[in-house]
Parts: C-alpha cells; sequence; structure tokens
C-alpha cells in the first residue's frame, strides 16, 4: 500500500506540476516551481535500481536457495549511502506505537522514511 501511495503521490505531483506549468505558460506568466515534498528519493529506493533497491534485493533473496530474512535485511543496510539516502533506517527497539507494539532487532526489520511518515516494515515471515 505504501508503495502505491508513493506511486501515485509522484504521478499526481506529475501531473499537476506540469498541467500548472503548461497553464502559466500559455498565459504568458513566469513560471517558478512550488516548494513541494518530492519523493523521488524513496521511489529510487525502492525500486529505481535493477541491483540495488529494496525490490531488488527481495528479489535476489527469493532467488536464492537458502535466502533469508536476516540475509535480505542485511543486504538492504549493504547498499551505498547514496542509495539509501537517509531513507533507510534501522528498526525502533522497545515498545513502538501508540498500541505498543513490540519492537525488533537490527536483523528483524527495517524503517522507511515515506514522503507521508517514517514506516516500521518486519522482514520475518509469518508463521
Amino acid at each position: 500500500i505504501n508503495y502505491t501511495n508513493e506511486r501515485l503521490h509522484a504521478h499526481y505531483l506529475n501531473a499537476t506540476v506540469r498541467a500548472e506549468k503548461s497553464l502559466h505558460e500559455a498565459e504568458g506568466l513566469r513560471w517558478q516551481l512550488p516548494e513541494i515534498a518530492q519523493n523521488e528519493p524513496i521511489l529510487t529506493l525502492l525500486d529505481g535500481h535493477p541491483h540495488n533497491s529494496v525490490f531488488a534485493m527481495l528479489d535476489s533473496q527469493c532467488q536464492l536457495p537458502k535466502g533469508s530474512d536476516k540475509a535480505f535485511v542485511s543486504s538492504l543496510f549493504g547498499l551505498p549511502p547514496k542509495v539509501k539516502n537517509n531513507l533507510l533506517l534501522p528498526p525502533l527497539a522497545g515498545k513502538v506505537g501508540a498500541a505498543g507494539q513490540p519492537g525488533m532487532a537490527l536483523h528483524e526489520g527495517f524503517r522507511l522514511a515515506h514522503f507521508s511518515e517514517t514506516v516500521q516494515y518486519t522482514a520475518q515471515v509469518v508463521p
């Protein structure tokens, strides 16, 4: 759901900004790009590179005979800093959230700073 929201947000911003720019230019008005929260960095982290993205790392682990949740998370934190772009964060330990869900160890999950909020994900398979 969060990935879809990121894609929809990017599509909406691109369509809206493009339409406004065209309207301003057609009316002969000066155009200045407004301050808008861009989400291209998180999209690049999620799927922007065939070898260095969250989905590429997940796909790689799924293809290995002995792929694991721990190896997946480890590979994410091994991504280059330029790709992580301060958007891939370690999971929170202790009690997390209003409902007090338990936190997790570093190898059990990660957090992603989406355009709207930071979300914690578990990489553990639910039995």
